[in-house]
């Protein structure tokens, strides 16, 4: 899913849109990486 994000981070700011979508690509990007480290295999319960 950050894949799927950054990809999209990455088009948004190529075609010059709007800021507001890039911080919300970043926030994606940030929070999936978040999930994926939170459900790491071998973490906490």
């Amino acid at each position: 899913m950050a894949l799927l994000m950054a990809g999209a981070l990455v088009w948004n700011l190529s075609i010059s849109g709007a800021w507001w979508l890039t911080a919300i690509f970043s926030v994606g990007i940030v929070l999936s990486l978040f999930s994926a480290y939170l459900n790491r295999p071998g973490a906490r319960p």
